[in-house]
């Protein structure tokens, strides 16, 4: 049922969110060194972004049927709710959230996207809609 596929995925995206965060906060920005503290922003910066393209190529992945459709699905309501949540709690401006959000939306897709490419043979299933 489509249903438990999204709320899994967005279960599961904001769980591995969660875990990133914490690996790149506790694990490389915490520990960096105040003279190494660029190449410590740099380094989580990219770990960060490496993540968010893994998360959304398997969520890609186990997507039941129009995989690429259904992740976007999924990571367009992801994003909205964290969008929600960012304009109701956060103190940053709106153009900060609404760049942030964006940004995990591009991550995200470009993840799925790139499972799509490396799988060309789902587009020959038949009723797979690219």
């Amino acid at each position: 049922m489509k249903l438990n596929f999204y709320l899994a995925s967005i279960a599961g995206i904001y769980l591995s969110m969660m875990i990133l965060t914490a690996i790149v906060e506790f694990g490389i920005w915490n520990q960096t060194p105040l003279q190494y503290e660029m190449i410590g922003t740099i380094a989580g910066v990219l770990v960060l972004l490496l993540g968010l393209i893994s998360i959304g190529y398997f969520n890609s992945k186990f997507a039941p049927m129009d995989k690429f459709k259904q992740s976007l699905n999924a990571h367009c309501l992801f994003v909205l709710i964290m969008f929600v949540g960012d304009v109701l709690y956060s103190e940053s401006s709106i153009l900060i959230i609404v760049l942030r959000n964006l940004g995990y939306l591009v991550a995200l897709q470009l993840g799925a996207y790139i499972f799509k490419r490396l799988n060309p043979e789902l587009s020959k299933i038949p009723n797979y809609k690219m």
